[in-house]
């Protein structure tokens, strides 16, 4: 037999489709989902003061659902990836220090005295006591 080596973009059609996620319109489905879940709520929220005017909040996620779909048009995981960079654009915590540019630091671990409180702590709560191991305690095998 000859060696062969296997092209996995052209072998295996399925494997990049492993990680996709579930999309109904274009859009995930769990934004969908949300968006959903939202505009029901407005709805029941409204529902005692504006009796059948307050089925018109079922239209609030159409743009929102349209936005989401025109984003997620090219790259599914695009939520994600904006998500992903809200959160850290949210985390950023030094950033006064170094003119207002995200930087993530290599450690903080030493810096502060809660680090060495905190070890210290962790040590006097597990204190030698006696253990003893029972066979009633133990699973068997039927």
């Amino acid at each position: 037999m000859a060696n062969r080596t296997e092209d996995i973009n052209t072998e295996q059609p399925t494997f990049g489709g492993l990680a996709r996620q579930a999309m109904v319109l274009g859009v995930p489905l769990p934004a969908l989902a949300i968006c959903g879940f939202v505009g029901l709520m407005a709805v029941l929220g409204t529902m005692p003061f504006l009796q059948g005017k307050a089925l018109f909040f079922l239209l609030l996620p159409v743009p929102v659902v349209a936005f989401l779909r025109t984003i997620c048009a090219n790259d599914d995981q695009a939520l994600k990836i904006i998500m992903a960079e809200t959160q850290w654009f949210l985390r950023r915590r030094n950033a006064k220090l170094f003119n207002g540019t995200t930087t993530i630091l290599a450690t903080k671990y030493g810096r502060q005295l809660s680090d060495y409180q905190r070890f210290f702590d962790e040590g006097t709560k597990g204190s030698a006591g006696q253990f003893r191991l029972s066979a009633e305690s133990l699973p068997t095998r039927q």
